[in-house]
């Protein structure tokens, strides 16, 4: 049986930015912080860019978390976005359409180049 303890002060999330992507993800906010490490989902990897503002969230043993970064997307109508640091993308349109960097492919397997 798991038991888990009530926690009645609420964490206090500040603004930093990713100074040093490397063998661990380094970031200042009002001091410097080396290697922190990320909340992602299961299955998915991502390393932040040097210079991206990120969101970060201390835990009870004093480690801070990066929990996600501040971006406005360039896109409005899809659902999922992928980019690399190259600009390389992937996006899963709201229509159905997948497109990977201006290659359109849409639900009925049609390939479009725009």
């Amino acid at each position: 049986m798991n038991h888990y303890e009530r926690i009645d002060r609420k964490p206090q999330a500040t603004i930093g930015q990713v100074v040093a992507v490397g063998s661990g993800i380094d970031t200042i906010d009002k001091r410097e912080l080396k290697k922190v490490k990320q909340i992602l989902p299961f299955g998915i990897t991502s390393y932040p860019i040097e210079g991206e503002t990120v969101i970060l969230l201390p835990l009870e043993n004093g480690e801070q978390v990066i929990l996600g970064r501040i971006w406005d997307s360039p896109k409005t109508n899809e659902e999922v976005f992928i980019q690399a640091k190259s600009g390389a993308y992937i996006c899963l349109k709201k229509n159905g359409d997948v497109e990977i960097n201006n290659l359109r492919i849409r639900p009925d397997g049609q390939i479009e180049h725009n």
